[in-house]
């Protein structure tokens, strides 16, 4: 009875070792499956997915290829995505900021403009010139009250012209890459286009051979 009972219960330790081998077997045959995937590819940005007709032209299309490739980098890149939500919000900023001060050098020239027109109507040669001289120097008091708000607007529309070019080349350094990749992944067989020449070689010959001597 004992020796019985002993074959049984090694019976049962050898199934179970036997399924925990297997099992380890099939863990270590997935992990190597998952290390060994082959990583996924990006995909051709949309912009490049398009099929384009030979006449389309650049004045006829309606968008713009850096900007489409840009707009898709930009979705898909937080830094990029925030650096353009710090340029709207700097836009919006701007405009807010120089709205006051705008107005107040509009008004300011209208005025001037105004007044020396009304000048010209004074007949009286003597006060005409007296006027004159008091609206140039008003003129010339205002220009130095704003000499230093002057200075300052032209710093801004310099440094407002560098950011459009930094921008404008930080979206063709992000996006010549992509265009590269794609005119590599993508470059034409030239057989099509040596059978296209072979056909026509073919065509002219024919119509040679059927064309009366002239």
């Amino acid at each position: 009875m004992f020796i019985k009972f002993t074959i049984k219960k090694e019976n049962i330790m050898t199934k179970i070792l036997t399924s925990l081998i297997t099992a380890t077997v099939l863990i270590l045959i997935l992990s190597s499956c998952d290390r060994n995937e082959i990583p996924k590819q990006p995909e051709t940005p949309k912009a490049l997915q398009q099929e384009e007709s030979m006449s389309f032209s650049r004045t006829t299309r309606a968008t713009n290829f850096v900007d489409d490739l840009y707009a898709e980098l930009v979705d898909k890149t937080p830094e990029l995505k925030k650096i353009e939500n710090d340029l709207a919000i700097y836009e919006k900023k701007e405009q807010d900021s120089l709205k006051k001060i705008n107005n107040y050098d509009i008004k300011s020239g209208h005025y001037y403009n105004d007044d020396l027109f009304e000048v010209k109507m004074i007949n009286d040669s003597l006060l005409k010139n007296k006027m004159y001289e008091i609206v140039k120097n008003s003129q010339g008091d205002y220009r130095e009250k704003t000499e230093k708000i002057t200075t300052l607007l032209k710093i801004i529309d310099k440094k407002n012209s560098s950011i459009a070019d930094y921008h404008t080349i930080m979206k063709l350094t992000l996006t010549i890459p992509l265009i590269e990749k794609y005119q590599n992944e993508n470059l034409p067989n030239s057989k099509t286009m040596e059978d296209l020449i072979k056909e026509q070689s073919s065509l002219i010959k024919k119509m040679n051979e059927l064309t009366p001597k002239y």
